[in-house]
């Protein structure tokens, strides 16, 4: 019992250890329009089954996305985990690579009522990533001055405290809402290089800070089953859910470098407007342990506002997901190999960016596991492969891939043992 908890303690701290030692983010050109690319997963299991889960009242995991299904909670559960990822970029034939690893967040949820299908969670999780770094070379009709570069780059984004809650209405009806705090800061810089006067070098750094409230409202059906006749279908619902953000307030710090010195000035206070967003899915539970989920999100992010104004280079993000999970039956006298769970999924998107005319969009695999700590406790492996964009126009061509590694703890990790 204690080499077990030892285990988990053990995994537990490296995670976190590296998670906070490895904050480099994969390099993405089409992350510098808006506020940076959509953090859609936040941890393994989920990014194994296809970024689904609105319909899913899963016992063993916390949703952020519909607070509603957290009726489904049976125990305790803390999740925590980090993303290594890799992009290889095509542009006018050639290819360059890029690596990154980063904190995933975390997240705790617990029962309250099962009665009443009452549960609670909190955590903070990333929604936007912004990280690219673009090298354009010019050729100066200087003989003095030759060859010179201009370099474009991004870090940064949006994350959220999330404080979220379901409750159980008659005939099964179940209701959640979750309050969310949102901050962050963008920094986006861009530079002058000349390779043979460097006392002509100019930089230009504009650093954003925000912070703003939002909500997210959750809606899961009862258990619609018994309308297919099946003693094969055991469960079937649908959900749907909404977070609405409004208009983050931000601070703008604009930084000027150049031979002639360093000066900073505030560029003052304004408004980032994040438009909603809506989420629809169906799930169905099949011989017990087979789970199938399909799900529609769409944001309309040429309602995207920056100072008041709208973006050329955003439009509606619309995404198709559909998700599997091989989710055995748990006992004691299982066997190691029969309490592994499996996963996998595949999504069509138009992502919200269009660049120069030309609609950006992203295809994606997936695929995962868990391999069992404990009877209530899991470690969750979860793999994305995508390509995304083109190459028509000039545009970038990016295939990239995630790999998720988390831990899922039960109620054996946090309840104290009572004293003989």
């Amino acid at each position: 019992m204690k080499m077990k908890y030892f285990s988990i303690s053990l995994i537990s701290v490296i995670l976190l250890f590296l998670s906070s030692t490895a904050k480099a983010q994969v390099n993405s050109a089409y992350s510098r329009f808006g506020v940076g690319d959509l953090e859609l997963t936040y941890s393994a299991k989920r990014d194994g089954m296809g970024v689904v889960g609105i319909a899913i009242p899963d016992y063993d995991f916390i949703n952020v996305d519909n607070p509603a299904t957290l009726v489904g909670l049976k125990m305790t559960r803390f999740s925590t985990g980090i993303v290594w990822g890799g992009n290889l970029q095509n542009y006018n034939n050639s290819s360059k690579f890029y690596g990154n690893a980063d904190f995933n967040g975390f997240t705790l949820g617990f029962p309250i009522s099962s009665t009443n299908g009452v549960g609670a969670a909190f955590g903070i999780v990333p929604v936007t990533r912004i990280s690219y770094n673009i090298k354009v070379p010019h050729a100066s009709q200087d003989t003095v001055l030759n060859t010179y570069y201009t370099n474009y780059s991004g870090s940064g984004g949006i994350s959220k405290v999330f404080i979220s809650a379901s409750y159980k209405l008659p005939f099964d009806l179940s209701l959640g809402a979750a309050f969310n705090y949102y901050f962050g800061k963008l920094k986006y810089s861009s530079a002058l290089d000349f390779k043979d006067n460097s006392s002509l070098n100019s930089s230009y750094t504009n650093s954003i800070s925000t912070q703003g409230l939002g909500t997210t409202v959750g809606i899961l059906t009862p258990n619609f089953a018994e309308i297919f006749n099946s003693d094969k279908i055991s469960d079937f619902r649908i959900g749907a859910s909404m977070d609405y953000v409004g208009k983050l307030s931000a601070d703008s710090m604009v930084t000027g470098d150049a031979s002639v010195g360093l000066d900073t000035l505030s560029d003052g206070s304004f408004k980032i407007k994040i438009p909603y967003r809506l989420s629809f899915g169906a799930s169905m539970v099949y011989n017990k342990n087979y789970v199938f989920s399909a799900e529609y999100m769409y944001q309309p992010w040429g309602n995207f506002t920056y100072k008041g104004y709208s973006s050329n280079d955003l439009r509606t993000f619309n995404r198709f997901d559909l998700g599997f999970e091989y989710k055995p039956e748990k006992g004691y006298e299982k066997t190691f190999w029969e309490q592994v769970q499996y996963r996998a999924g595949l999504s069509i998107e138009t992502t919200q960016y269009i660049v120069d005319g030309q609609g950006i969009n992203q295809y994606s695999i997936y695929g995962g596991f868990s391999i069992p700590l404990s009877f209530v406790n899991s470690l969750d492996i979860g793999l994305q492969l995508s390509t995304r964009g083109t190459n028509r126009n000039d545009l970038i061509k990016e295939n990239f891939f995630q790999l998720d590694v988390g831990v899922n703890l039960g109620e054996l990790w946090f309840i104290r043992a009572e004293n003989q």
